[in-house]
């Protein structure tokens, strides 16, 4: 079984930047491309981040591909969940676990 390819990302991701990320990864074949990006050190992201994101994870699933980004900064998550395409990158949701516990808060109660 193949290792898959992981890259950590090192700058900001925003509407000046994108462009040439997303043209570095998409200039790979499918089957060169990094199965998982590593957003840990992203210091900045905006709406067009995750429009990159979920383009190489449509890409990859058209491909027969997984894609996975990981450690995405807090803004890009609260946007995910505004737009309501978290679970597409695979991404809790702080939403989702706040419902949760406001549920076992009202069943606590009774």
């Amino acid at each position: 079984m193949s290792q898959l390819r992981s890259e950590a990302l090192h700058h900001a991701l925003t509407m000046a930047d994108v462009p040439e990320v997303f043209a570095e990864h998409t200039r790979l074949p499918a089957t060169e491309r990094p199965a998982v990006l590593d957003l840990t050190d992203v210091e900045r992201a905006d709406s067009s981040a995750l429009a990159m994101l979920l383009a190489l994870k449509a890409d990859a699933t058209a491909a027969s591909r997984t894609f996975s980004a990981i450690n995405p900064p807090a803004n890009l998550i609260t946007l995910a969940e505004l737009m309501g395409v978290s679970a597409l990158l695979d991404w809790p949701s702080s939403i989702d676990a706040s419902s949760e516990n406001k549920d076992e808060n009202d069943e606590s109660e009774q």
